[in-house]
């Protein structure tokens, strides 16, 4: 199916804003009326409604890459996704891929060619559109962990780059080059640096002994479903926390970029891969 997009620049057009942020049950609540002000004064809200209702939408931002502090300030300009939200019963249907894109659309109509979000690296759904469908990549954490105890539910965020101009987003976008799965990066060589195992009630469970990162491919596998996991067992769905939280901190060290994400649900139990790959720190 197809959506139809609209920009969300009127109070009347953001009616169902509330319900649509209860149903995604956000962290972090935007209000109503923010949105319309930031649609009417060069940011970017995008909605997609279905028989009156709002079923998914992306708040965007004018922002500056601060990682090129050297280039003027018009060199820098970027669009920030602020949040992309869309309702749970609604998922699986398009909606975030063609706000995606329809974001895609404005930022190059701008002349800007990078949009940047921040993300859990163990939301198995957000990395699959990022890394997997849109092409982006990701080479650093976004900041330290807080001080005090750090929340291992919700996670420390890494930083997502999308450049819109690099060859492999014009692939993705155009479906130009076929979807590469986890038999095609094992024939390339890939490292599969912490494969996990099963405890005794089914449940996936974190390598005891992960390999040092070696080599320019490396699979570095994540909990599937981690909301899942969370109400199974929180101690288990921890573990998996620190574990990829270390070796993502040695990757990033190390220099290696997150560039897709595979998931196999036809094995005995669901597995998902964070696909590394050695190289610089933007592909824009």
């Amino acid at each position: 199916m197809e959506w139809s997009i609209q920009s969300l620049d009127r109070p009347e057009l953001l009616t169902e804003w509330q319900a649509l942020q209860n149903a995604c049950e956000c962290s972090v609540e935007i209000d109503a009326g923010l949105q319309a002000q930031l649609a009417r004064h060069g940011g970017w809200v995008l909605g997609v409604a279905e028989q009156g209702r709002l079923r998914g939408a992306a708040v965007a931002v004018l922002g500056g890459d601060s990682r090129s502090d050297r280039r003027v300030a018009q060199a820098r300009l970027k669009v920030h996704l602020v949040a992309l939200l869309v309702d749970p019963a609604w998922r699986r249907r398009g909606i975030a891929t063609t706000l995606m894109l329809g974001l895609r659309r404005a930022a190059e109509l701008d002349g800007l060619p990078l949009i940047t979000w921040e993300m859990d690296p163990l939301d198995s759904r957000t990395a699959a559109l990022s890394f997997h469908r849109l092409g982006a990549s990701s080479s650093a954490w976004v900041g330290a962990w807080p001080e005090g105890e750090p929340d291992l539910r919700r996670g420390r965020p890494i930083e997502v780059d999308w450049w819109l101009r690099s060859r492999r987003v014009q692939a993705r976008a155009s479906a130009s080059r076929p979807d590469l799965a986890l038999a095609h990066y094992l024939e390339a060589g890939a490292q599969q640096v912490n494969p996990a195992g099963l405890d005794a009630r089914g449940l996936p469970t974190p390598s005891l002994s992960p390999d040092a990162l070696d080599g320019a491919l490396i699979l570095l596998e994540v909990v599937a479903d981690l909301p899942g996991l969370l109400k199974k067992d929180p101690e288990l769905a921890s573990a998996w926390r620190l574990q990829v939280d270390a070796l993502l901190e040695q990757a990033y060290a190390g220099g290696y970029l997150v560039t897709d994400f595979l998931t196999l649900e036809q094995e005995a139990f669901p597995r998902a891969y964070l696909v590394l790959a050695a190289g610089e720190s933007t592909l824009g």
